[in-house]
């Protein structure tokens, strides 16, 4: 029980724990924002549904639930350009914008780059280095993107953005 996903709203959830279980993977972590207030993860993956319209992302709230009950890190998977767009205005947006600022070109990474394990994750050392890879292990904040009309399937779905 090292991790556990998080995402805003329940038929996110659903349909992540659906594709999980479908591949065989461990599904019982998974939880809306609701339902995970009080309990705490060594590591969170926070899923932000891809919209054009932030919703409960603009609850600071909630996004205190996301972002503050993880104990060692989080990775954030999410849409660059929604990051861009609709929830700029969002603490998350807010975020974006500074880690973006603190790593310039390294701040968003991409899919790819993590589906073949070239990246460390919180909690998740990469298996296949580069000779350049990319680390979390200096403990800045990175992201992970993917424009929109080149969505994977899941697993690799979104973008993923990670803090330790």
């Amino acid at each position: 029980k090292d991790f556990c996903v998080i995402t805003p709203y329940d038929a996110q959830r659903a349909a992540i724990e659906k594709a999980l279980k479908g591949e065989g993977l461990p599904w019982d972590r998974i939880f809306n924002v609701d339902s995970f207030q009080g309990n705490e993860a060594n590591y969170v993956l926070i899923s932000v549904v891809r919209s054009s319209i932030p919703g409960f992302m603009t609850s600071l709230n909630r996004m205190n639930v996301m972002l503050t009950w993880c104990q060692a890190g989080f990775v954030i998977v999410t849409s660059c350009s929604f990051m861009q767009g609709g929830g700029s205005n969002t603490l998350l947006g807010r975020l974006s914008r500074h880690w973006e600022k603190y790593r310039g070109d390294d701040a968003w990474i991409k899919w790819r780059s993590i589906a073949s394990e070239q990246v460390d994750l919180p909690g998740a050392p990469g298996r296949n280095k580069t000779s350049n890879p990319l680390s979390f292990s200096n403990r800045v904040p990175a992201t992970v993107s993917i424009s929109p009309q080149h969505v994977p399937s899941l697993p690799n779905s979104s973008s993923v953005r990670g803090l330790r």
